[in-house]
């Protein structure tokens, strides 16, 4: 698990903007997969996955919802 502190040591604010920069440009040309998102329910439970590829590398969304937690 990373913390806050982790997370500021291991990105710089200009890696943070070229990145996004980058992310608007691949969007803008439909350079990426994303395929729809997998959603998987139990009782009231749910787990969503949401992944997308691009050029050779991929990442995927992870989301648990627990309502009653």
């Amino acid at each position: 698990m990373l913390n806050d502190r982790d997370l500021v040591a291991s990105v710089s604010y200009e890696d943070i903007i070229e990145s996004e920069e980058l992310a608007l440009c691949l969007y803008e040309e439909s350079e990426f997969y994303q395929p729809e998102r997998i959603r998987i329910d139990n009782k009231k439970e749910m787990l969503l996955m949401m992944p997308c590829f691009v050029n050779g590398f991929f990442g995927t969304k992870i989301i648990s919802l627990f309502p009653e937690n």
